[in-house]
């Protein structure tokens, strides 16, 4: 598929694909999700190059501070994925901080990843998310579930690939706070969602929402 975006006096374009111009984008070589194409955000938005895959798209008034945020640890985190998984599959990896209303910590797309500004914190303490939205690029992005009542393969591989490049890049200690952490947070959704949602595999009627899947 292409896409082509006209655009109005300073605004600027980041797309979730390869891009072709200052206002156009082709993913030519690979197959995505429905749920995945053409993800995009269009406004006042810069960016700062990182690396040679690598850029941070944001507001001018927190560019730098996302830039700094960040650019030590995408290609640590990148190439500890290749090590495991093989070749990241889709050339670049850009990250776009998303204004405030953005209500995920973080949402991947091939080519970009879509970050709260909340991540922004000053001390690279949060950089983990990234690990989990590059660890997408194999599992969920690549290959993907078939429907949203198995959204949980997505999550629950994106996890455990999480966990292997955050043990890889950061250590062991590192990696186990973080699961003792992510079960404490499971425990306390099976406790507070009502059934189905605390199953693994929803079957999904009028009456559930696919976002309710995740």
């Amino acid at each position: 598929w292409d896409i082509n975006f006209i655009l109005h006096g300073d605004e600027k374009v980041a797309c979730a694909a390869p891009r072709i111009s200052d206002t156009a984008f082709a993913m030519k070589e690979q197959t995505v999700p429905v749920y995945l194409m053409a993800n995009f955000v269009i406004g006042r938005i810069e960016y700062r190059e990182i690396s040679h895959r690598s850029a941070v798209w944001a507001e001018p008034e927190i560019i730098d501070a996302a830039a700094s945020e960040f650019s030590n640890c995408i290609e640590l985190y990148l190439q500890a994925g290749e090590e495991l998984f093989g070749t990241y599959p889709w050339g670049r990896y850009d990250i776009i901080i998303m204004p405030k209303s953005f209500a995920f910590g973080g949402m991947e797309s091939p080519t970009l990843t879509f970050l709260s500004p909340t991540l922004v914190v000053g001390d690279n303490s949060l950089t983990d998310t990234i690990a989990h939205e590059i660890a997408h690029s194999w599992f969920g992005n690549l290959v993907t579930n078939q429907n949203w009542g198995q959204f949980y393969l997505n999550e629950g591989f994106t996890m455990y690939a999480q966990r292997c490049i955050t043990n890889k890049v950061h250590g062991l200690s590192f990696t186990a706070l973080e699961a003792k952490i992510g079960w404490a947070l499971l425990k306390d959704a099976v406790r507070d969602l009502s059934s189905p949602a605390t199953r693994l595999h929803i079957s999904i009627g009028h009456n559930i929402n696919p976002e309710d899947t995740y």
